[in-house]
Formats: C-alpha cells, sequence, structure tokens
C-alpha cells in the first residue's frame, strides 16, 4: 500500500469512527420551494428520523436582542435569526439544542447567499419550526402562519437599545412587502423609505426585522403549547385576491392548463401580474 493510500485510508477509519460514535443529532436540510427544512432527533436512526425537539415555552422578548446582535456579527438574517432560537433553547431547554450547529443556517444570507429569494429569516425561522414539530400538519400550519404574517407585518418595529447598534436612537420608516421574498421585502422598504439598499439604514431595517421574526416564531410555538393558536393568526389568504380561494381561485394543482392549471401558490398575486379578481 502507497503513502497516499495509507493516509486516505486514515482519514476514511476516522470519519466511520465519528459517525459511529456520535450521539448527537441527524439534521435533514431540504431547499426548494418550501425552503429549508430541519429534521433533528437525537441520534442517527431509521426508527427516530421523524421524530420532533421537545419546547417548553420561552421568552420573545429574549430572543430580539440576541437576533438583532448577531446580525450585526455578522450572521446576516439566516444564522442570525437560526442561532438566536437555538441559544435560547439551548439555555432554557438543552438536548438536542445543544448539539445543533447554527451554521446550517448560514447559505440564508441576503435571501440565499445573495440571491434575493425567500428571506432568510423567513427561511430560518421556518427551519425551526420544523425541528421542533417535526414532519408533521402542525409544522406546515406554524409555517405557513409565519409567512403570512411575515407577509402583512410592517417591518421594522422592534427598537433596539441605543448601544446595540451603529445607528443608536434611528427613527426608520416601516413598509409591508406582501411577499416573503428578500427582493420584494427591500425594495418595497427602500422605495419607502428612500434608502439605498447599500445604506447602513437598510442594513439597520433588516436587523431589527429578523428581531421581529424570531420573536414571532416564538409567539407561535408558544401559542400552539397552550393550544391558543387560532387566538395569535393573522388572516389566512392574501388581501388582494379572492379572499375564499387565495391564489388558488385561479391556479389549482390538478386542474386543466387552460383554466389556469399551471402554477401553483398562496403568495399575494399582485407581485407578479393584474387579474380581474383583484381587490385593488
Amino acid at each position: 500500500m502507497s503513502k497516499k493510500e495509507k493516509e486516505d485510508n486514515k482519514v476514511k477509519t476516522s470519519r466511520r469512527g465519528f459517525l459511529a460514535g456520535s450521539t448527537g443529532f441527524a439534521a435533514g436540510l431540504a431547499l426548494g420551494s418550501s425552503g429549508l427544512s430541519l429534521l433533528a432527533p437525537t441520534k442517527v436512526s431509521a426508527q427516530n428520523v421523524d421524530e420532533s425537539a421537545p419546547y417548553e415555552k420561552l421568552n420573545p422578548e429574549e430572543v430580539k436582542l440576541m437576533a438583532h446582535e448577531n446580525y450585526h456579527k455578522g450572521l446576516d438574517c439566516g444564522e442570525g435569526t437560526f442561532k438566536a432560537l437555538i441559544e435560547l433553547a439551548r439555555d432554557k431547554i438543552g438536548e438536542p439544542y445543544t448539539e445543533i450547529p447554527t451554521v446550517l443556517a448560514w447559505y440564508g444570507a441576503g435571501g440565499g447567499v445573495g440571491w434575493s429569494k425567500l428571506c432568510g429569516s423567513a427561511n430560518a425561522g421556518a427551519a425551526f419550526i420544523s425541528l421542533v414539530h417535526g414532519r408533521s400538519k402542525t409544522t406546515k400550519k406554524l409555517v405557513d402562519e409565519y409567512w403570512r404574517w411575515y407577509s402583512q407585518y410592517p417591518f421594522p418595529q422592534y427598537d433596539p437599545p441605543s448601544d446595540a447598534s451603529g445607528l443608536p436612537d434611528l427613527d426608520l420608516p416601516t413598509s409591508v412587502s406582501n411577499s416573503v421574498d428578500c427582493h420584494v421585502s427591500v425594495t418595497t422598504w427602500c422605495q419607502k423609505s428612500k434608502y439605498s439598499s447599500g445604506a447602513p439604514e437598510r442594513s439597520e431595517r433588516c436587523s431589527r426585522l429578523i428581531a421581529d421574526c424570531a420573536a414571532r416564531v416564538i409567539e407561535l410555538l408558544n401559542a400552539e403549547k397552550d393550544g391558543k393558536f387560532e387566538k395569535v393568526a393573522v388572516s389566512s389568504t392574501p388581501t388582494s385576491v379572492d379572499p375564499d380561494n387565495g391564489c388558488r381561485s385561479c391556479h389549482s394543482k390538478g386542474k386543466d392548463f387552460e383554466i389556469g392549471g399551471f402554477t401553483r401558490g398562496k403568495a399575494d398575486c399582485i407581485q407578479c401580474h393584474q387579474a380581474p379578481h383583484l381587490k385593488r
């Protein structure tokens, strides 16, 4: 056996030993039309891959400052949100949150490495919900509500301590994006505020946005824990389309192509096109 073959074999053996001895978690990461989905049981096995993580009620106010500071530490919107949620859960709950590397959400910065698609905070918050409730209807219900809320919320609302930002006592305008896309969210706010996308004020806006988002994730999980989800839910349909069917009043999965069965979604359709059923 050559020297190189011996070194390669040593590396493989080391990796096998690490995996075999691990008592951490199994994390499933999928980025598609639904964004990032995390499933993290406490051990790697075929039996528990669908398990969810334990959850106890957390304080949404505590996570705001953590998320805001994470953004300014260079973690941006994706990992900034996810790290705040995970670390608060680590402190209050413990395992398996102590075993979850927050770098899993790093790619979400700027709507996915700067692609400005799904907002990193909308993405990472949904990942945390998925971690808590696993492959369940509850996960879908909470993420659906989280993204609906994001679309309709006038960001930013969080007012950080004056020493938590390089821009103390900054009074920022708010805007409603009607979308979970980073591109739409940022552009809508820039047009409202007249700040450029590269301005420090826009960066501060996003740091406050992720504070609002991280807190909302906890509010939803707490409400579900208490059996009071319906009391905190916002409107379940977009505001500018058929209030009964949303986008699917025209575009329904399974319908004929000729009558609009060529797409699907729940987003506010005014983002893409005008249509007779729009209210505005």
